[in-house]
């Protein structure tokens, strides 16, 4: 079962017979993809809250390509002026993180944990 503000993964037009579990398998498929260009240095955000006036994200960064820190937070952004479809971006000027909200993890398990949530749907 999957809980969540879906009226924005589904978006303003969605093609006939889309389901959400359809949009939420590309949402995911979109964290692969980031996950799997970041490098040495690098920060992801991905997106998992839309709301009306916020956004909630988890921030992954990998200091040397191997292991990343996945920490969740917020930003302002308000989930309606994403694009679920298009949302990619390194950077979230306001990202303001929860404390004691972070783990820290090897990059290749955190890829394929999500490839695996991304095929159950």
């Amino acid at each position: 079962m999957i809980t969540a503000d879906t009226a924005y993964l589904l978006g303003t037009d969605p093609p006939a017979g889309t389901t959400i579990e359809q949009d939420v398998a590309e949402l995911l498929e979109q964290w692969v993809q980031q996950l799997e260009r970041l490098t040495e240095g690098a920060t992801a955000f991905l997106p998992f809250s839309f709301s009306d006036q916020c956004t909630a994200w988890l921030q992954v960064t990998t200091a040397n390509g191997r292991r990343a820190l996945v920490q969740v937070g917020w930003s302002a952004l308000e989930g309606w002026k994403i694009n679920p479809s298009g949302y990619a971006r390194e950077t979230l000027d306001d990202f303001d993180p929860i404390i004691n909200a972070a783990i820290e993890c090897d990059l290749s398990d955190l890829i394929a944990t999500v490839k695996e949530n991304r095929d159950t749907l």
